[in-house]
């Protein structure tokens, strides 16, 4: 079974230094069944793919939907050339396939500089 992949590119942007939730509302294994994962981490990178605010596998109890709340420092934004982030959904879990499956996504969004904000 192949690893479930996924990017997924937000449309509504974060503020800096604000609040944003990233709202995962369901997964799905290859075969587009609906599954609950056994374990759940999280991690955020920048353009540079460096860690943002030492948000690196950071750990969530696993719900069949999870939301992931950054703000303040999770949305600076030392660097308005580069507004995007990167979190990186890890987890495992159960199918008719098999135990201890992987999956991954990737959720892009942009930051809006607060300065730009009216």
């Amino acid at each position: 079974m192949a690893t479930v992949a996924t990017t997924i590119t937000l449309t509504s942007k974060a503020v800096e230094e604000s609040s944003y939730i990233v709202a995962i509302g369901a997964f799905y294994d290859d075969a587009a069944a609906a599954i609950t994962p056994a374990t759940f981490t999280w991690s955020m990178t920048d353009q540079d793919d460096k860690a943002v605010n030492a948000r690196t596998d950071v750990s969530v109890t696993v719900a069949t939907a999870i939301d992931i709340v950054l703000s303040g420092n999770d949305l600076a934004l030392p660097n308005q050339s580069k507004p995007w982030r990167y979190v990186t959904l890890e987890y495992t879990y159960d199918s008719d396939a098999g135990t201890g499956l992987p999956g991954k996504q990737l959720v892009a969004f942009e930051i809006v500089p607060l300065a730009v904000v009216t």
